[in-house]
């Protein structure tokens, strides 16, 4: 082929096209139901029933992020959840999404400006003055694992009564144009003032007061978090004592701070988990840690660490989990291969390549390389179908989009599509081998912001 498409290139090509009747039929198909309706292959959901040989107890009902993109919080609470029923001895429980929340966007705020405090030496068009520009600050409601952890530490949580959703919450691209705009500002007006011969002193004391506005922002659009809160709920009939059925004890009144109640009724050591990761990516160790730099929402706040593993070792620790009862916060790709209101995520479910008669698999590495294939979405992995030979051919998924979608909220995840799609995995460090808790005592390699390997879940 010459350097260009030249008109006799294009008749061949319509020539080919017309003359193979598959084409024909897949054009009319596609044109008529749009293309994901017509590469839908049945015959890949036969073996994908909501049958699990191993489940963790005692799951919680599923909640809803609605129009917001705080899944990364929503798992992480579901991690939490279990802990607090089983503590209350209650039939079920909800954190307050919007408390942490509220915290999360101011702390992402403080922290953007604080960094353009840091780097005001970098020119405009600096590409780490841009990411933080775009990704990291309060208009962003996506987040990682230690986003979370981050948070609960400092703030600790309460019962979803003690604050409850509101529009912004619940759909929060309103409210995050406002910040959007607000904090640009901030960072214009930061930058201009040093060049003006401002110190640093007095910057600080300016971005003082800018804070304060994104706080009185986020109180409106959420209300001011609580500081303490009266929480009633009833116990559930024990086994031990039916009595508590008839018994007026059985209503529970309790009065404290949210750091109070998840050091009373959760007490979770959350330094004992670790971010597992599979990024097969030419140029990335596996059996080695890493970080990334800019990546945070807390000043000094506990940097985001991620063993990499080969994917076989992140299964097999992924087994030893659910084995003891111990759900997973995990992050994929959700938009690859998936049928969101059916409730799967089966790589074969849409036979792309058949409708057009192309190959587009490509390796795993590859894909992450190139940025086509990210993390974008996090969840609770609570349960999986192990076969006799002691192989896996799917997982139960805890979703956090309602029980309107998949099976009351849950989808079944094909062993396929865990292999491809599913980048990091979440869980307490006793679940993983020797070789590879040794592996932890290595220094972290730092990547760049950019890396292929960061993308906030949202």
């Amino acid at each position: 082929m010459k350097e260009n498409i030249t008109g006799s290139l294009l008749n061949q090509y319509s020539k080919e096209f017309n003359s193979n009747l598959s084409n024909k039929i897949a054009k009319n198909a596609v044109n008529k139901n749009g293309v994901f309706n017509t590469a839908f292959n049945s015959d890949a959901l036969r073996d994908f029933e909501p049958i699990y040989s191993l489940e963790v107890k005692d799951i919680p009902q599923v909640t809803n992020q609605k129009q917001s993109g705080r899944c990364w919080m929503f798992a992480g609470f579901n991690i939490l959840r279990p802990i607090v029923i089983k503590n209350l001895n209650v039939k079920d429980f909800e954190f307050s999404e919007s408390y942490l929340m509220f915290y999360d966007k101011l702390e992402k705020s403080n922290y953007e400006l604080e960094e353009i405090i840091n780097l005001l030496s970098l020119d405009d068009d600096d590409r780490t003055l841009e990411f933080l520009v775009t990704n990291i600050g309060g208009q962003n409601d996506g987040g990682y694992w230690n986003f979370f952890t981050n948070l609960v530490k400092k703030y600790g949580v309460c019962p979803i009564s003690a604050m409850k959703e509101t529009i912004s919450s619940s759909n929060s691209y309103e409210m995050n144009e406002v910040l959007k705009n607000l904090l640009t500002k901030d960072v214009s007006l930061l930058r201009n003032m040093y060049k003006s011969g401002k110190t640093i002193e007095e910057l600080r004391l300016l971005k003082e007061g800018m804070v304060k506005e994104i706080y009185n922002v986020l109180s409106i659009c959420l209300g001011e978090p609580t500081k303490e809160f009266v929480f009633e709920y009833e116990e559930v009939s024990k086994k031990d004592d039916e009595k508590v059925n008839n018994d007026i004890n059985k209503f529970k009144r309790i009065k404290m701070t949210p750091l109070e109640f998840y050091n009373t009724y959760i007490k979770e050591d959350l330094d004992e988990y670790i971010s597992v990761v599979n990024w097969p990516i030419n140029g990335y160790k596996f059996n080695q840690p890493y970080y990334t730099k800019l990546i945070q929402n807390v000043v000094n706040g506990d940097k985001g660490i991620y063993l990499n593993v080969n994917l076989q070792d992140l299964k097999e620790a992924a087994l030893a989990s659910l084995k003891d009862n111990s759900p997973m916060w995990f992050a994929c790709d959700v938009t690859a291969f998936s049928l969101r209101k059916d409730g799967y995520l089966v790589k074969e479910v849409l036979d792309i390549d058949s409708t057009f008669n192309i190959k587009i698999n490509f390796d795993k590495g590859d894909r992450l390389m190139f940025k086509t294939s990210q993390c974008n979405h996090a969840m609770t992995l609570v349960g999986a179908n192990v076969l006799e030979d002691g192989t896996i051919n799917r997982w139960k998924v805890m979703n956090s989009w309602g029980k309107e979608n998949g099976f009351n909220g849950f989808y079944i995840m094909s062993d396929k599509w865990f292999d491809e799609y599913t980048y990091e995995i979440v869980l307490k460090k006793k679940y993983l081998k020797q070789e590879l808790l040794d592996a932890l005592n290595k220094e972290p390699i730092e990547l760049e912001p950019w890396a292929p390997v960061n993308r906030i879940s949202d």
